[in-house]
This record gives structure tokens, C-alpha cells and sequence, in this order.
């Protein structure tokens, strides 16, 4: 469902080593087949070195990182915790970052959704909370943030059980092919893991539509 060349730039480690560690303007490719399946490869500017492959089928996910010599192996919902923050990057995360698909939600009936409003400077938000009823204590599943100006989404979090933000992913920059709008940036961060992604995407094939800047 997507094909794409971007630019990655990552950091981690303020919180967990106090040494922020960066990877700047990295030329990467993604390749994805919804619903599961993710292919994220980067190589470095100029050497053109492969910085790292990753690949995920929902289940398991596979890590190639041939400047560290190192192969990783695990399953993909299983915690990130590397002494490295940048080695807790998975693909999944990034795939669930990517896209934005709430039928789950609608077609559980243990799952409610609630609407407030939200302003930050000039600029005020939708914002649409999808809430877990079935257990004993409510949980907060995640949260969207709408554009009133154009109604795109331009925010989503996503939380643990215990409340806490596992994922807060950006979108900005949207263009159109044909009906399709799409963010041309998309900044993922997963504080638990420590580590900041931001994609720019420079030439996209979505749905069957190419798009280059």
C-alpha cells in the first residue's frame, strides 16, 4: 500500500544515558503491504553504507545493523528495552505511525469515544479520545488531533495500560495526489524507549499513485 523514499533524522538517549546520540539526514526507503508487513532500510549520505534493514510481519521482527555487526531477532510486541535507545527503534512502530485507522474502535462495543476542543496558540483542535470499558478501570487507547482549519489529523497518541504515552506521532505538511492527501513529515516519538524519528518523505507510491516533490 506504500512504497517511499524519505529522509530519516534520529536521536535518543538524553533521558536514558544523558548523552544525546543523532543520526542526521539519512537516506532511507520503506516499503509496506497493510495491514502487518513493513520493510524500513537507511543508508548513510555519503558512503551510502547500510545503516540498518528492518523488516516486520506483525509477528516478528528482524533488525540487520551492519556497522555494529549486530542481528536482532524478537517479537514484535514484545518491550524495547536495549541499553541503546537507538536500538529499541522497530518497525512496527513505525508502521502503526504511519497510518491511522479507527474501525477497530467503532466495531467494539467495550470501546467509547469522546470529542473536546483544543487550542494551542492560534491554532485550535478536534480532538477524539477512544476510551476501553472493559476492564475494571477505564483505559485511555488513544487520542486524535483534527485541524479545525482543514480538518486534517496532525497529532495521534497512543497509551499504555498504565496511562502513559507509548507513542506520539506528528503529521504536517500534507499534499494531495488526486483525492489522496498525505503528510510529507511525520515525526514519531516513543518516550518509554527514548528515541525521536522524523520522516520526510521525497517521492511516494500510494495506493497505485506516484507522487514526487
Amino acid at each position: 500500500t506504500l512504497e517511499a523514499t524519505v529522509m530519516l533524522d534520529a536521536s535518543g538517549g538524553a533521558m536514558t544515558t544523558g548523552v544525546l546520540t543523532e543520526y542526521r539526514q539519512t537516506r532511507g526507503y520503506v516499503v509496506v503491504d497493510r495491514p502487518a508487513h513493513i520493510r524500513i532500510k537507511a543508508q548513510a549520505p555519503l558512503a551510502l553504507a547500510t545503516v540498518f534493514d528492518m523488516v516486520s510481519d506483525g509477528v516478528q521482527y528482524k533488525v540487520l545493523i551492519p556497522l555494529k555487526n549486530k542481528f536482532i531477532i524478537g517479537n514484535t510486541h514484545a518491550p524495547a528495552r536495549e541499553k541503546n535507545p537507538m536500538l529499541n527503534l522497530r518497525p512496527q512502530h513505525i508502521l502503526n505511525a504511519l497510518f491511522i485507522d479507527v474501525t477497530p474502535y467503532l466495531n467494539n462495543p467495550n470501546v467509547r469515544s469522546t470529542m473536546e476542543e483544543a487550542t494551542e496558540g492560534r491554532r485550535s483542535f478536534y480532538v477524539f479520545s477512544f476510551i476501553d470499558l472493559s476492564g475494571p478501570r477505564a483505559e485511555l487507547l488513544e487520542k486524535f488531533w483534527i485541524d479545525r482549519l482543514d480538518l486534517q489529523i496532525v497529532r495521534k497518541e497512543t497509551f499504555g495500560s498504565d496511562g502513559k504515552v507509548d507513542t506520539d506521532v506528528q503529521f504536517s505538511a500534507y499534499q494531495r495526489q488526486q483525492d489522496t492527501p498525505f503528510p510529507q513529515m511525520i515525526v514519531i516519538r516513543r518516550p518509554m524507549e527514548d528515541y525521536m524519528l522524523r520522516i520526510t518523505f521525497q517521492k511516494i507510491t500510494l495506493l497505485g499513485l506516484k507522487y514526487e516533490n
